[in-house]
């Protein structure tokens, strides 16, 4: 029994160390929980001032009329110097089919040229021969023919034998064989002339068509402009009648952009500064037109903007945030763009601790055509305040702060 006893004192003894222990470790979780370190932030102060703020609508970048390439001849692409965007000048070579098959038929056609014109001088030549004796054959001929009547005379007056008479009648039938064999043989030459020329002018017809496909499976820029888009790849095959690219003049792209009715009345009036960011920078716009739209409901208006600079280009069907700045100025306070949380709201600094303050967006300010401010607006806030810079992720309402001199 003793031995017992001392066991479960011991164990006794042990879950007691056990809950000290806890005990004293809880209490220093509590500690750090209760007294954390304020974390060092980046403050700045700014002054309420005057500013113009930005009327901001989404405007959709298009094109009237690009102009399409479309493939004259099919092939492996072997070159492609085009891609979206690119600015192209008139004469630039834009894309290049493989053409070895058509240079091996034009070397073809035009050593098959050169023979037929060979057959064709040789032929002439003979033409020319034929022509001396089918001609010498006809005045023989024709000499014999007049002396035939004399003949005739003398035969019926007995002046001439029968013999005689007999060899003159041989010798006009073979003066006319031969009369009609040199015909024939000068119809054989001519006709076999035609049958050459002939050839020859399907082989013409055939080089011109091969100059053409060789001149066709280069595209040529034919004016200055943007390329819009490519539908082909290098080393693709290009069917004939494909559009391969489209080409968008210089000065043809435009932004439409739906806008409220007093927006198209300050517009209608006067000059107003409007804008895009383009690739992370601000891209002036002049405004264009109003398309004949206007939603009734809504009392919208349709309006075409241009990039003031015809040599950027923005792609087709993309959407962009047009800054339309006001005349008007509203008290506002300009700050940082990473001081703003994605709800819409700041936190600025008092006596060393956060205070949420809702905000109303107006717009950017622009530094060497960056966004690097936005205009913001705020109820029941000073002249003067300090604006939290960086966003803290688990930053709340009141809590401790050190702010950072730097």
């Amino acid at each position: 029994m003793k031995r017992y006893r001392l066991i479960t004192l011991i164990i006794l003894a042990v879950s007691v160390c056990i809950s000290l222990y806890w005990m004293m470790h809880q209490k220093t979780v509590v500690k750090i929980i209760r007294n954390p370190v304020a974390p060092q932030v980046k403050v700045e102060s700014i002054n309420q001032q005057e500013n113009r703020p930005n009327h901001i609508v989404y405007a959709e970048s298009y094109v009237n009329k690009p102009l399409a390439f479309i493939a004259k001849v099919s092939g492996d692409l072997s070159t492609l110097n085009a891609t979206p965007g690119q600015l192209v000048a008139a004469g630039d070579e834009l894309m290049v089919l493989n053409t070895d098959a058509a240079h091996r038929k034009r070397s073809r056609v035009i050593n098959d040229r050169k023979i037929q014109r060979l057959e064709k001088s040789v032929l002439l030549k003979k033409k020319s021969s034929l022509v001396r004796v089918y001609d010498s054959s006809v005045e023989q001929l024709n000499l014999h023919v007049s002396q035939q009547d004399r003949q005739e005379k003398l035969y019926k007056n007995n002046y001439l034998s029968q013999a005689a008479y007999d060899k003159t009648k041989s010798q006009l039938e073979g003066l006319k064989i031969a009369k009609n064999q040199a015909k024939q043989r000068l119809v054989d030459v001519e006709q076999q002339i035609a049958r050459v020329e002939s050839a020859l002018a399907l082989l013409d017809i055939d080089l011109l068509d091969v100059n053409e496909a060789i001149a066709d499976a280069t595209t040529i820029s034919p004016h200055s402009g943007f390329i819009g888009e490519v539908n082909v790849v290098q080393s693709g095959y290009v069917e004939t009648g494909q559009v391969t690219m489209t080409l968008i003049p210089v000065d043809a792209l435009r932004l439409k952009a739906v806008i409220p009715q007093e927006i198209y009345r300050l517009l209608s009036r006067s000059d107003v500064p409007s804008s895009v960011m383009l690739n992370g920078q601000q891209v002036a716009l002049d405004f264009d037109r109003f398309e004949p739209y206007f939603d009734q409901e809504n009392g919208s208006i349709e309006a075409v903007f241009l990039a003031a600079d015809s040599r950027l280009f923005y792609p087709l069907g993309q959407r962009f945030k047009l800054y339309i700045e006001l005349p008007e100025p509203t008290v506002s306070f300009l700050v940082p763009l990473a001081s703003v949380y994605p709800g819409g709201y700041i936190y600025i600094v008092e006596n060393e601790r956060l205070r949420r303050v809702d905000v109303e967006f107006h717009g950017y300010r622009f530094t060497d055509g960056e966004a690097t401010r936005l205009i913001v607006s705020a109820d029941s806030l000073p002249e003067r305040v300090d604006v939290l810079v960086d966003t803290i992720p688990d930053a709340i309402n009141g809590m401790s702060i050190r702010a950072n001199d730097d």
